[in-house]
């Protein structure tokens, strides 16, 4: 989850500075994927977030802002349910 809204971050800031987006949003990748090298969940929402600069191609920055915290919040929402279900499981036994 931190790692998403890493990456929507800094294409936010990329925006907000005219820095090119791809780039920007590259080197955080790096930089994130380099802070926990055997994080199986950090590379899973990497990659998600990849996947959305996939889908929208020549979109605008601030489209593509958007987007990636729009994927950043689905992401949190996911995990939030997936901790619950799994409580309510183990609570269960």
């Amino acid at each position: 989850v931190a790692a998403a809204f890493g990456i929507a971050l800094a294409a936010k800031r990329a925006t907000d500075a005219d820095v090119p987006l791809d780039q920007a949003l590259e080197a955080a990748h790096h930089a994130l994927a380099a802070s926990r090298p055997t994080a199986v969940n950090l590379f899973w929402a990497l990659e998600q977030m990849r996947g959305v600069r996939r889908t929208h191609p020549g979109a605008s920055a601030a489209a593509m802002v958007t987007a990636l915290v729009a994927e950043a919040r689905k992401i949190h929402h996911d995990d939030i349910a997936s901790c619950r279900a799994m409580g309510e499981f183990g609570a269960a036994l």
